[in-house]
């Protein structure tokens, strides 16, 4: 560790102190955190730092002037390192900490710090000593550091609070006494540390005297704030709203009123002037909200002078008296704060049905009393508000509990817990008894029930009898005479038949039925509506997800001729119940619109088209307003269904051209309409509302010729003046939020600007002055678009945060006036999943939805209209903008909507690089420019970017030239207007709309010139000049990628100026500029500039100067150091980007990394943040140290998966473990959490460990998981006092219990199963082992054999499970484990496999999944799974096997009469499932006789044989059914010319989809029967059927082999399939026809050309089968000629290979690649191999002339081979096939010449062959008669012949060459030849290996033999070199004595007499003896051996 640079002197040398200060405080950070232990660091370093920042600190207040030093984040920074050295020297001297405080307290006291050497200084001191109680950086500093400690160190450092109180107050009052002295930093300084005291002493020294005080201190103030108008910083009223927390938890308070506590609260907190103030203001109402729950917590679980019922009711009274959103929105938040603060206090809070308790107490918010007066959108809000707090907790209710609230709410079960009232209104079978009318209470209940049946999905039901009576319980409340209820609990009886799709059919047909009989009956009693309504509704909506699995095509056409033919005999009729028929009858139709088939829409269209033309053309009469009004109402659902329909076909013109004529028909009988009413009124704007949605659809075909007349009416609808101009009488009560400065910046009073966006955002009116619901505060919503999927789009200039809290949900509701809801337009459900309103599904009120469309309408038209009509339109748009008729707020809607229009509008112009006109465009410009409302930034960054992309459509009709002028002029009046007008928003629309035409523009645009303006705007210190002109400069580089080092390090320098200085940002004493900076943090708009340099010049940062680069290091530190989110998140973003582009050393990686973890371990519960200070480096000291962001928490682990692909894991996946396993286990349904975990997979080598850790997650527990979590919560909760030592204890107690278990693996006791994580989270886990088992194929297995047993236990248990996802992954699993393991051998019976002993567990894992409800999915992969079981030999496959079993009564079905397949419990009826069923059988047994003939296993042949007689023919049906619909599929497919989004979405299409996974096994199958019995195919077609239907097939196979060229497992598996048919030549006469033999041969050239070695191998395999078939059934001459030229094209393609390997075979490339050398690959080498031998086997069976012809040609090419440079590697594979041919040659003389020529052109390199090549040659020659060797060669080759060595590796070649020589030495001149000289040579050697020996000794026996056998003289000579070669190494013979007698037998036999002879005359005197003595142990040994001889060698003796 280096030595540490005294502070002090860096001060005093320091030209920049600001950066100086930074750098060593950074530096000395990074030192102290670079780990998380303090073991890694020296132990006297800590105290170094501590020594200098003390000395630091008390330096600060001897400086008189601190103007180049003082800065709130040099203080935070200060801070933060401070502490963080304490916590490390805590446990070493606690006392450091105490003198550290005190000195604080000193400084803020400004009490005397240092003492001064001389008496003057003394003096000076003296009188300077002087208290001002005002501010100054050291106080401000002391002030930061204080809180900061009180947090983290209070219980040392107490002692110092009644010292620092006095001077906190009085320090407060002077800042607040006159303006002067108010510094907003400072003032919140203050209020933070007061705050913190009393948090972190639990006001323990706020005793009667301070808190009166303090009373009367925030009282002043917030009377000033109303009276005066005076305005104060945020964070310094939230700090005292903070404070009053501890007024009322103070006992004297409560003593007081504890009679009556809740209304005492209500009144004197909530309805008092603070909270009033704190929960109205979006930057201080979740501080308000939290500091209630704190309040109502204490007094409910600390205290216990509440139960949680009355908190609860407290809730719902403030609630109910609420009268503005924003206090909803903050008594919602509270309310969400106080339920997490009981979980976390008590584990158990939410455990059982204690939520639905908690719902149960604020379901009174919907009362009948509550909601008197109320309108419904604003009861509907409600409902809203609840929902969110359902999906907020419901991740923190364990599974169990939730399945307990479930069927608690739906009756069927009842939960002690509750009152029997309370029961009562929480039970669905007792609401329906009761027909409660309170349709609100119900729906509240519905959205319950609603995200509890998503959340549990099928898991929550497994008995069939409960379901059906949750069903029927469903569909009662969904034909419900309450329209509101019918139309949630359709909506809730789609969810639950989602979950259980079995019962769609039932549900379908039962209301089917119920229709009918209610339209077929006579009865004149009044038609019940309502019901029919509800049926229409509920079959209408589950179309969608009506499965042919579980819904027939035969029962939606029922629901199709049903409605159909009812409206052919009465579309128009309005008359009594025909009209309300007609309605059920256009609702089931739409519904039907969204049926997924492809066929179905395109039978319908014409009768359809029939229908909207009779109604929409009809000229319709009425006599009076009710016939006017039912008319109209059909129509609207006439439209709907046609909406839908258009929303599910593929559009073209030619029906755009009839659609549009309807709506034009339509939309004049709706003018034609005279009649007034608020009932027709209404009809008729639903009805154009729907116009317009399907005008909308139509954009694309009639835009270039749209109506100019009806747009002008359609822009009439959201800018006509004249409408919506009445004024909203809760304007008043909007929320202050923008204020207009005056010129002196300092002034604290304030005028409030109401006409803005954000104020009507804020109207408690519906209406809100007719403005679009598409605009949201801070973007677009996405309404048409319907290809695309953004549910926003974005306004450049918009100020958006990247950081999004938990109660935003709430918030977000503050600044939307306008509610949606499903009785708006019910309809919607059937046509919303593609309608326009991409961010909620709910339409708003039919006026609004007006509008909304009206404006999409325009937006999508205008780019394509001609400019004379635009610049019609414009002028029109001016009239609305600029009129005077209207009020203020009016014309801020119409603006907002204009400009949100055009916006919309340009960007369409864009993406698709439209030009307008330069009139256009300039009028465009001036209109835009002209709108007032400049305080209003929405219309601001609204207008900014029209007008850049206005000036890139007018410069797109321009030259080059011409554009950069246009560009320059239009930059130029910009800037002039910039200079002459210096009011602050009127600047800020120059400013963005600089950045705005460079960002459409750049390439015309001059950067310098912006860049400069921007950097001088910057400078300016007031907030939203400084703020929004760092916006625009970020926009500005973003677009601007190329910027050089010198702009990249002054911007740099700047920026760490800006960021440090205190005249900018939240520093300072501006109030304004404090809280301008809340919402406009220009700090945050740093960091998004910083990110943008990164991101644009990445490595090229390191080019900068070293002092720039210590700028970037400093701005990146204080981001981290601040705390705030958005900074951090920011800080964490750059880092990431930094680590993308790996530059090192520049940003320190452990700092950043433990912020992100910080980040997500703070947001792993929901709440609102307690402390002022980041603790990422300290200890927590708080249940919730901040305020929680779950998208800021997935944020970071997407870094972190980034950073692990970057092999960076490392420094995380330790520390980070427990805590993603934890977001796994609450949150499953986000991708990023499983993507983490799979990146992280990919990382660990440790396969092993990782299945053991994933067993073990899926057995946890969430009290396992979660445990750690709450233990340390129990001990923050105990040092705060909010629970008392002794449950303490218990805690503690139950913890060692818990911790004593020996199985931590398993689930144990009841309640943890109950406690188990929920099925999402197991689902995720169950894919991760079964990633990690599929890729373990292709690594060693042998670790993972101890983890069978669990794999397959997890198998069990996912299959055991209702839930069709996991039961698809225990599946799976258990797959893999056969993969795995099924081929390995058991190590104590290696002829069995090793998963033999787990027989029963397998088989018990399959079987669960045939249970009531199973899919058929499931059930076909189960068939699957079983098929892969009997044939990988794990279970016996005979009949008395249950998996086998199984098989074969699934295959007995298909003779069943029975209309339904069953196995087991499970029924199959419809024949999709049925079908899918079948083929899943057909496909297990194709499996089974594949493997059985392909691994010839008997056992399983003899099963499977016994039913092929049965199964061919249901394969031959399968398939011809396959290749039919194939046909039909793809000819409908080429007859659609232009390609839609659904072309094939169910029925054929859908049909031939069941096949393609099986199709390919079953055919294979077949090949294989066909291979080895062709008889039992003929059984079932005759010979020509069968070739038929085999070569279409192979047709089929070939087709999708080219479909699937890069699919090489599945184009292997076809071209074995393939090979199999070829080989029993039933196709050959087919193949060879001219056209289909040409295409063949140019797949085979493809595939040899591009495909992998096994897919060559194959194919030359299928090649051999051709050229074998082809000369087996033409064995005559004349038919083998017949088609010579085919097999000619067959060998053409072997030579390809060969050639396209060995190029310098090639005659075009023999001089340029013979000299090369060729290095082959092992895999090239195996194809040559295969290629010879199949020229060797097939060649020599052809006819003579070819032969020859044939052989010559491989000569050749063999010859080249040995001219080559790589001859020696190459020829080995080649000499089979050279030996072949030399062989047959051989035996013709009249071809010996090619012989000649062989070994004349090849001789030459022979001097260059290896030794065993060369001699292989030498041999194959030799052998086969040849004779013509040049001398040296032969001579060369008799040598090594006769060298023989045991160390040689020709050995065993030479050896069998010899004997090769010897067999051919009577026939052959060079044989005899060649043994001459080698006997010759092999008594001239001395000695010979002993293994040479008997070889030699056996192969002169052999040569004796037959030299002799012609000529009997030559007996006595090979007689004579036998013996005396036995003679000679009888030493190397002797050692066996059998060898030596029978070889002297054997000679002795072949001629006694020339034996004798050859033993008197060849031998000398001393081989005689030897020779004697040999025969002396031969007769003895025979003698042992009672071995009688046919020889009597001592005879010859």
């Amino acid at each position: 560790m280096a030595d540490i640079d005294s502070l002090k002197t860096v001060m005093e040398g320091s030209t920049d102190p600001r950066h100086d200060i930074s750098r060593w405080l950074r530096l000395q950070f990074e030192h102290i955190t670079a780990s998380s232990t303090s073991k890694e660091i020296p132990e006297e370093f800590p105290l170094k730092i501590y020594n200098e920042l003390v000395t630091f600190c008390k330096n600060l207040t001897e400086i008189e002037d601190l103007s180049n030093i003082e800065s709130h984040n040099i203080s935070l920074a200060t801070s933060q390192l401070l502490c963080s050295v304490l916590t490390r020297l805590r446990t070493d001297d606690e006392g450091k900490i105490y003198d550290v405080a005190e000195l604080m307290a000193n400084i803020l006291a400004e009490e005397k710090i240092m003492d001064t050497d001389t008496n003057e200084k003394s003096k000076n001191k003296k009188n300077n000593n002087k208290k001002t109680f005002t501010y100054n950086f050291p106080k401000e500093l002391g002030a930061t550091i204080l809180t900061q400690m009180f947090e983290l160190f209070s219980k040392d450092i107490h002692s110092l609070v009644p010292f620092l109180l006095p001077f906190i107050f009085k320090n407060i009052k002077k800042t607040l006494e006159k303006s002067k002295y108010f510094h907003a930093l400072y003032s919140v300084s203050l209020a933070r540390l007061l705050r913190s005291i009393l948090r972190n002493t639990n006001g323990n020294f706020f005793d009667i005297t301070y808190s009166t005080k303090f009373i009367k201190l925030s009282k002043s103030i917030f009377e000033e704030m109303n009276d005066n108008q005076i305005d104060y910083p945020v964070d310094f009223i939230s700090a005292l709203v903070e404070c009053w927390t501890f007024i009322y938890k103070q006992e004297s308070f409560i003593q007081e009123h504890r009679d009556d506590i809740t209304n005492t609260l209500y009144t004197k907190f909530w309805k008092s002037e603070i909270a009033v103030y704190g929960i109205s203001n979006d930057y201080t109402r979740n501080i308000t909200a939290k500091a209630l729950a704190e309040i109502v917590f204490d007094y409910q679980f600390t205290k216990n002078i509440l139960n949680l019922e009355e908190a609860l009711k407290l809730y719902v009274k403030i609630f109910r008296h609420c009268h503005s959103r924003d206090v909803r929105a903050g008594c919602f938040e509270s309310l969400t704060h106080f339920i997490i603060l009981n979980s976390l206090a008590d584990t158990s809070f939410l455990q059982g049905c204690k939520y639905l308790y908690i719902v149960q107490q604020l379901s009174s918010i919907v009362s009948d009393r509550n909601i008197v007066n109320k309108k419904s959108d604003t009861i509907g809000r409600w409902l809203n508000m609840l929902k969110s707090l359902h999906y907020l907790l419901l991740p923190y209710i364990s599974e169990a509990s939730k399945n307990q609230i479930l069927l608690t709410l739906l009756g069927l079960r009842s939960d002690d817990s509750f009152p029997k009232s309370g029961e009562d209104l929480m039970n669905l079978s007792v609401i329906q008894k009761n027909e409660v009318s309170n349709q609100w209470f119900i729906l509240l209940q519905q959205d319950l029930i609603e995200q509890l049946l998503v959340s549990l999905s099928s898991s929550c039901m497994n008995d069939d009898k409960m379901r059906d009576e949750v069903k029927w319980r469903l569909i009662s409340l969904a034909t419900s005479d309450i329209y509101n209820v019918r139309l949630h609990s359709s909506q809730v009886l789609k969810v639950f038949l989602t979950n259980f799709p079995d019962l769609l059919a039932p549900v379908i047909t039962s209301s089917l039925e119920t229709l009918s009989n209610a339209f077929e009956s006579k009865e004149k009693s009044n038609l019940p509506f309502a019901q029919l309504h509800g049926h229409a509704l509920i079959i209408a909506n589950i179309i969608d997800i009506a499965d042919k699995d579980y819904v027939s095509y035969e029962l939606i056409m029922r629901v199709t001729v049903f409605a159909t033919s009812f409206i052919k005999n009465h579309t128009t009729s309005t008359n009594g119940d025909l009209y309300f028929k007609g309605l059920v009858c256009w609702i089931l139709l739409t519904g039907l619109m969204n049926y997924a088939d492809d066929q179905y829409l395109s039978t319908q269209t014409a009768q359809l088209l029939l229908f909207w033309k009779v109604l929409l053309t009809h000229s319709f009469t009425y006599r009076n307003e009710e016939e006017l009004f039912r008319n109209l109402k059909t129509r609207t659902h006439a439209l709907t269904c046609l909406l839908t329909f258009l929303n599910n076909i593929n559009l073209d013109k030619e029906l755009s051209t009839q659609i549009s004529y309807l709506l034009t028909k339509c939309s004049n009988f709706n003018h034609s309409v005279e009649l007034k009413s608020g009932r027709i009124d209404d009809a008729l704007l639903e009805n154009e509302n729907r116009i317009l949605q399907i005008y909308l659809r139509l954009e694309k075909y009639i835009r270039y010729d749209f109506n100019s007349s009806l747009l002008i009416l359609i822009m009439k609808n959201f800018t006509d003046p004249n409408l919506y101009i009445e004024p909203s009488s809760s304007l008043i009560q909007t929320v202050k939020k923008i204020k207009k400065t005056s010129k002196n910046e300092d002034s604290r009073k304030e005028k409030v600007l109401e006409h803005s966006v954000d104020s009507i955002l804020r109207l408690e009116d519906n209406f809100a002055y007719g403005i679009s619901s598409k605009i949201i505060c801070d973007n677009i919503l996405c309404l048409n678009s319907p290809t695309d999927d953004n549910t926003v789009t974005e306004i450049p200039g918009l100020w958006n945060l990247s950081t999004t809290y938990w109660y935003d949900i709430f918030d977000k509701d503050v600044t939307c006036p306008i509610s949606r809801l499903l009785s708006n337009d019910s309809l919607v459900l059937l046509f919303g999943k593609k309608s326009y309103a991409k961010g909620t599904l709910y339409m708003p009120k039919v006026t609004t939805s007006l509008i909304d469309f009206s404006m999409e309408l325009f937006s999508s038209v205008f780019p394509y209209l001609n400019s004379k009509i635009q610049y019609s339109l414009i002028e029109n748009l001016n009239l609305a903008l600029f009129s005077k008729a209207t009020t203020v707020m009016r014309s801020v809607a119409i603006s907002a909507n204009i400009c949100t229009a055009l916006y919309t509008s340009l960007q369409i112009i864009e993406a698709n690089e439209i030009t307008l006109d330069k009139s256009v465009g300039n009028l465009l410009v001036e209109s835009i420019r002209k709108i007032e409302f400049l305080n209003d930034n929405y219309l601001t960054c609204l207008k900014s970017s029209c007008i850049g992309l206005v000036t890139a459509a007018v410069r797109r009709d321009m030259s080059v030239e011409n554009s950069s002028d246009f560009i320059e002029e239009q930059c130029n009046i910009l800037v002039k207007s910039l200079t002459d007008n210096e009011e602050p928003f009127a600047r800020l629309l120059n400013i963005l709309s600089l950045s705005s035409i460079y960002q459409s523009n750049s390439k015309y645009t001059r950067f310098d010139n912006i860049y400069e303006i921007l950097l001088t705007m910057i400078k300016d210190p007031h907030p939203v000049i400084h703020s929004w002109s760092l916006k625009a400069l970020n926009i500005l580089i973003r677009r601007h990628s190329s910027m050089n080092s010198e702009h990249i390090s002054n911007l740099l320098g700047a920026l760490h100026g800006y960021l440090l200085n205190p005249s900018y940002g939240c520093s300072g004493n501006s109030t304004l500029r404090y809280n301008y900076n809340i919402q406009y943090n220009s700090h945050y708009m740093i960091a998004s500039i910083i990110d943008t340099v990164v991101e644009s010049i990445g490595p090229n940062l390191l080019t900068v100067d070293g002092v720039a680069v210590s700028c970037f290091q400093n701005i990146c530190f204080y981001f981290v150091c601040t705390g705030d989110l958005s900074q951090q998140l920011k800080s964490v973003q750059i880092f990431e980007n930094i680590s993308i582009f790996k530059i090192e050393n520049i940003l320190h990686d452990n700092t950043f990394i433990r912020v992100a973890e910080n980040i997500i371990a703070s947001s792993l519960f929901l709440g609102i943040g307690s402390s002022y200070f980041d603790m990422t480096f300290t200890n927590r000291h708080e249940l919730i140290p901040r305020s929680s962001s779950v998208d800021a928490a997935f944020q970071c682990l997407n870094l972190f998966e980034h950073l692990s692909k970057l092999q960076k894991g490392h420094l995380f996946y330790e520390q980070l473990e427990s805590t993603c396993w934890r977001y796994l286990a609450l949150y499953p349904d986000r991708g990023i959490i499983s993507n983490y975990f799979k990146e992280w997979l990919k990382q660990a080598p440790n396969t092993n460990k990782w299945l053991e850790k994933l067993q073990q997650m899926y057995s946890m527990s969430n009290d396992k998981l979660f445990r750690n979590v709450h233990s340390a919560n129990k001990k923050i909760l105990l040092e705060r006092g909010i629970i008392n030592i002794k449950e303490k204890e218990i805690t503690d107690e139950l913890e060692e219990k818990i911790n004593e278990t020996n199985e931590p693996n398993t689930l144990t006791s009841k309640s943890e199963l109950s406690d188990a994580l929920q099925w999402k989270t197991k689902e995720v886990i169950l894919g991760l082992m079964a990633k990690l088992c599929s890729d373990m194929q292709y690594k060693p297995i042998q670790s993972l054999l101890p983890q069978i047993p669990a794999l397959i236990k997890l198998s069990f248990n996912a299959t055991s499970m209702r839930l069709e996802s996991i039961n698809k992954l225990g599946l799976s699993i258990l797959h893999l484990v056969l993969k795995l393991f099924s081929k390995m051998a058991d190590q104590e019976y290696p002829q069995k496999s090793i998963l033999e002993q787990y027989e029963a567990q397998i088989s018990s894992a399959l079987m669960p999944v045939f249970h009531t409800g199973s899919s058929p999915d499931v059930i076909a992969m189960a068939i699957n799974v079983g098929a892969e079981i009997v044939y990988s030999g794990i279970v016996p496959s005979t009949e008395q096997n249950r998996i086998s079993q199984l098989l074969i009564k699934l295959l007995q079905s298909f003779n069943s009469n029975s209309i339904d397949i069953r196995i087991g419990n499970i029924s199959i009826s419809t024949k999709t499932a049925k079908r899918k069923i079948e083929l899943a059988v057909l496909n297990g047994w194709a499996k089974l006789t594949q493997q059985a003939i392909e691994l010839d296993n008997a056992e399983l042949m003899k099963f499977t044989r016994e039913y092929w007689s049965i199964l061919t023919p249901l394969w031959i049906i399968s398939l011809r059914e396959y290749m039919i619909l194939n046909y039909e599929c793809t000819s409908l497919h080429i007859s659609k010319v232009k390609g839609g989004e659904n072309i094939y979405r169910e029925s054929d299409t859908t049909k031939l989809m069941l096949y393609e996974p099986v199709w390919q096994n079953m055919t294979r199958a077949l090949s294989s029967i066909l291979h080895i019995d062709k008889d039992i195919l003929l059984q079932n077609m005759d010979s020509d059927e069968l070739e038929s239907f085999m070569f279409a097939l192979v047709s089929k196979c070939l087709d999708e082999t080219l479909r699937n060229i890069d699919n090489e497992k599945l184009k292997v598996v076809l071209l074995c399939t393939i090979h199999d048919i070829f080989k029993s030549n039933i196709l050959l006469k087919s193949l060879l026809s001219d056209n289909i033999f040409s295409e063949v041969i140019g797949i085979f050239n493809r595939l040899m050309s591009t495909g992998s070695k096994k897919e060559k191998i194959i194919v030359i395999d299928i090649i051999n089968d051709l050229i074998r078939g082809y000369r087996i059934t033409n064995s005559s001459q004349d038919s083998f000629l017949a088609d010579i030229d085919k097999l000619y094209e067959l060998l053409k393609l072997l030579m390809f290979i060969i050639s396209d390997t060995l190029p310098f075979v090639r005659v075009s490339d023999i001089q340029n690649t013979i000299e090369k050398d060729i290095l082959l690959s092992p895999s090239q080498q195996e194809i040559l191999r295969k290629v010879a031998m199949v020229l060797e086997v097939n060649i020599n069976q052809f006819d003579e002339i070819f032969k020859v012809d044939l052989y010559a040609c491989q000569l050749f090419i063999i010859g080249r081979i040995y001219l080559s440079k790589s001859v020696n590697d190459i020829l080995p594979i080649f000499l089979p096939l050279l030996k072949n041919i030399i062989s047959d040659l051989a035996q013709n003389t009249e071809y010996q010449n090619l012989l000649d020529t062989f070994y004349e052109s090849t001789s030459v390199n022979y001097s260059k062959l290896n030794r065993p090549n060369r001699i292989a040659t030498f041999l194959l020659l030799v052998t086969n008669g040849f004779n013509k060797f040049k001398e040296n060669d032969f001579i060369y080759n008799t040598r090594q012949l006769s060298s023989l060595s045991d160390q040689d590796e020709t050995l065993q070649i030479i050896i069998q060459g010899i004997k090769r020589i010897v067999q051919f030495s009577d026939k052959f001149d060079g044989c005899r030849c060649t043994m001459k000289v080698f006997i010759k040579q092999l008594f001239e050697r001395d000695e010979l290996p002993r293994n040479v020996v008997r070889p030699i000794s056996d192969i002169l026996k052999t040569f004796t033999k037959i030299a002799g056998s012609d000529d009997t003289s030559k007996f006595e000579p090979c007689f004579s070199v036998c013996l005396l070669f036995i003679c000679k190494h009888y030493e190397k013979l002797k050692a066996d004595d059998t060898f030596m007698a029978n070889t002297l037998d054997d000679l002795v036999l072949l001629n006694p007499e020339a034996f004798k002879q050859s033993l008197g005359i060849v031998l000398e005197s001393e081989q005689k003896q030897t020779m004697e003595k040999i025969i002396e142990e031969v007769e003895l040994a025979k003698s042992s051996n009672n071995t009688v001889s046919s020889v009597e060698l001592k005879t010859f003796i």
